[in-house]
């Protein structure tokens, strides 16, 4: 339930960005500065937020998992040989 300094926070870039709690910022500002690929909500996200992380997410094309509508979020790794 905090606020972020978007205003100092330098962009960021990840593959998963993992929303484990009520940030008070809209999801957009958040997605503004946080470059990635897929937005996993944890279980612990209030659950009338996730529209709007839905939404924010299909904006910009990102793959949008909520792990308390579609259970646990599974990564496939590539296991290549070298």
């Amino acid at each position: 339930d905090k606020a972020l300094d978007l205003q100092t926070l330098e962009p960021i870039e990840t593959d998963i960005l993992l929303i484990a709690t009520n940030l008070r910022d809209k999801p957009e500002k958040i997605l503004a500065k946080v470059r990635c690929q897929v937005v996993v909500a944890d279980a612990k996200l209030p659950f009338y937020r996730l529209p709007q992380w839905q939404n924010a997410a299909d904006s910009l094309h990102l793959r949008f998992h909520s792990v308390s509508r579609d259970g646990a979020f599974v990564l496939q790794l590539n296991n290549r040989a070298r």
